[in-house]
């Protein structure tokens, strides 16, 4: 892609079901202390990539980013039609 190309014309003409990896942004974890979560995180030896306390801050380790969001960020908000973001886990054998 060039400098003058768009992202989307530069997708747009790629061959359809062509196996074509897109830059994958990160990873969102909904924490209840932001705060807590950079000080565990870059103990493990994730980089502190941008951080505004007390609702938001991403970390990255490699090419891995981990987006921190607490209940006040914008990541937390009701979904359309007002139900609230829910995570699952998978069923324990």
């Amino acid at each position: 892609m060039n400098r003058t190309e768009s992202a989307s014309s530069a997708v747009s003409d790629r061959w359809v079901g062509q196996n074509v990896a897109l830059q994958f942004h990160g990873v969102r974890y909904l924490v209840t202390d932001v705060s807590r979560a950079v000080e565990f995180y870059t103990y493990l030896g994730f980089t502190l990539e941008h951080k505004q306390l007390p609702a938001f801050a991403t970390v990255s380790l490699g090419d891995l980013k981990l987006l921190l969001s607490a209940p006040e960020a914008s990541g937390s908000r009701l979904m359309p039609g007002g139900n609230p973001i829910e995570l699952f886990e998978p069923a324990r054998r």
